[in-house]
């Protein structure tokens, strides 16, 4: 305070300490609702935030009002004024606090989108921000003319005839159900299928490749397709959760299939 000009009274101090401790806001704020946000988005943020924070209200309070840098500006440039950046007027600290906010936000968001996280930084972003799950659709209202014969053709091309029987035969016991080749497909006969068909060659390739076969059989697939989101959100959570395990392991780790 004694290193502040005689002009600058306490409670103004104690309003440039609240904007300072602003800086934490975008990070705090954007580390709770965004899954990218990470270490050096913050850092950036804070550090830019802090620099604006300082230029625009601590150097005016230490320089006083008649100074040469506050009156024309960094290197006699009028768009650098400490108090007027780039021609915005405004009260000092709503000015001051608008600019480093606003730069501490687009520097968050630059630095976490310049590298991926970190494995600690995935699990923390999974504990705060969880996967959204979509209401899943009824079984009394999904409907589709996809039969079970036209999965097991589908599947049976990628994992062969004799694997595509032995699994939906497994299905058939797990789920205590009888399936006719016939009948419909079910809700759960399809998740099912995504599933299978996704451990051969992948979650991304078989959405697609059921949704060729729904768009082929089905006028209206809004139902499946969204029965898909659902499974391949689920796939995708469980993938990411052994990538983040894969990640934290010094050493190596082969998984082999049972029917390998």
């Amino acid at each position: 305070y004694r290193e502040s000009t005689n002009s600058a009274r306490l409670s103004s101090i104690g309003l440039m300490s609240f904007a300072a401790i602003a800086q934490f806001a975008p990070a705090l704020i954007g580390g709770l609702i965004w899954r990218r946000a990470n270490g050096r988005g913050a850092a950036l943020g804070m550090v830019a935030g802090i620099a604006v924070w300082g230029y625009t209200l601590l150097l005016p309070s230490l320089a006083g009002p008649g100074s040469d840098i506050v009156v024309h500006g960094l290197f006699g440039f009028e768009a650098l004024r400490p108090q007027a950046l780039f021609g915005t007027v405004g009260e000092p600290l709503n000015h001051g606090v608008l600019w480093s906010l606003s730069v501490n936000a687009l520097f968050f968001v630059l630095g976490s989108l310049s590298r991926a996280s970190v494995p600690l930084e995935r699990i923390q972003a999974a504990i705060f921000v969880p996967r959204e799950a979509g209401p899943m659709p009824s079984l009394r209202r999904f409907r589709t003319a996809v039969t079970v014969n036209d999965l097991k053709d589908t599947i049976s091309r990628y994992l062969g005839v004799e694997r595509t029987e032995r699994s939906f035969q497994s299905f058939e016991k797990s789920a205590s159900v009888s399936l006719h080749g016939k009948e419909q497909a079910s809700m759960d006969v399809i998740r099912f299928s995504e599933q299978l068909l996704a451990s051969a060659v992948g979650s991304s390739s078989a959405r697609l490749i059921l949704s060729l076969l729904f768009r082929r059989n089905d006028h209206d697939s809004k139902d499946a397709f969204k029965l898909l989101d659902d499974a391949t959100e689920a796939l995708q959570h469980n993938r990411d959760l052994l990538q983040i395990a894969l990640d934290q392991m010094e050493q190596g780790i082969t998984v082999f299939d049972r029917d390998f």
